[in-house]
């Protein structure tokens, strides 16, 4: 484990380094590949091919130049962070260059953040917000039925409430509460009353 660790440290280090070193690694590269082909050309030479067909074979055997280049950087460096990097100065360099483009862009981003943070904003503190409550989850209503009226559901009395509260035996404490279009509203709860 420790020594996997330390091979993704060390490999890490390695590209971090070769940003820093790019153009020594670059020129070190063309120097090794230049070597080589010149090997392969005098192994060529050796076997008595002409000095062009040498140099021809040995381009040949060695590969595309270009290929091999570009799989060296691969393996030494971030090559989605230079995309990256390539397409922030690309993106840039277009802003620069139609300014009232990027003024209607950046004007619609604006206001399609802020609507979207304001819509979030309403529907946390309306749907997703929790309730002031250490157990929020464990809160009820209780409703008066009027089959009578009609009604499933209707707001009771006072005395109603008392009764039901003195007679609890399943809540662990019960509070009353009043529509605002009734007026003064009253809340009880224990010895406390609030206006």
């Amino acid at each position: 484990m420790r020594a996997l660790l330390f091979d993704k440290l060390s490999q890490l280090w390695r590209r971090l380094l070769f940003y820093l070193w790019r153009d020594q690694f670059d020129r070190e590269l063309e120097e090794e590949m230049r070597f080589h082909l010149e090997m392969k050309a005098e192994e060529n030479l050796a076997a008595g091919t002409s000095p062009e067909e040498a140099r021809y074979a040995a381009r040949r055997q060695f590969g595309n130049q270009t290929l091999l280049q570009e799989a060296s950087h691969d393996m030494w460096s971030f090559r989605s962070l230079e995309a990256l990097a390539q397409d922030l100065r690309y993106g840039l360099r277009m802003m620069v260059k139609n300014p009232g483009f990027t003024t209607v862009t950046v004007l619609t981003l604006m206001l399609g953040i802020g609507a979207c943070t304001a819509v979030f904003s309403v529907v946390y503190a309306v749907m997703l917000k929790p309730l002031p409550y250490s157990s929020p989850d464990r809160l009820c209503v209780l409703w008066k039925s009027v089959p009578k009226k009609g009604l499933e559901r209707d707001w009771t009395s006072y005395p109603a409430f008392k009764d039901w509260k003195d007679h609890n035996h399943a809540f662990e404490d019960m509070a009353l509460f009043g529509r605002p279009e009734q007026g003064e509203v009253t809340m009880h709860s224990g010895d406390q009353t609030d206006l």
